[in-house]
């Protein structure tokens, strides 16, 4: 529970703000004096880069493309949590469509 003003953090939360970037009305221009002296945090998260003029205003995390094991991870571990409860389904999904599944979207991702 917030007492008072100064347990209070301030976010704003941009999700995909890459598509605001590729807008032909430059949606986001408003930001550039929004993120020289801030006075709430700002978070964009994007699948691309912003134009230099934006990037250069801000703190940049980047993460490269997932490789074959971190999918087979990420499909494992998904694969764990939906299938907890019938373990049976959970091994028969692991030896018969996840590897092909890893493999079709790298695949994918390479065409």
């Amino acid at each position: 529970m917030i007492k008072n003003k100064s347990d209070t953090i301030v976010m704003v939360l941009f999700d995909e703000i890459g598509l605001a970037e590729i807008s032909p009305h430059n949606s986001l221009k408003v930001l550039h004096s929004l993120l020289e002296h801030p006075k709430v945090s700002v978070i964009g998260l994007s699948n691309w880069s912003l134009d230099a003029s934006k990037m250069n205003r801000t703190i940049t995390l980047s993460r490269p493309d997932p490789d074959e094991d971190d999918l087979r991870e990420s499909a494992d571990s998904i694969n764990d949590h939906i299938n907890e409860n019938n373990p049976e389904k959970n091994v028969f999904i692991k030896e018969n469509y996840l590897n092909e599944l890893v493999k079709g979207y790298l695949s994918y991702l390479r065409s």
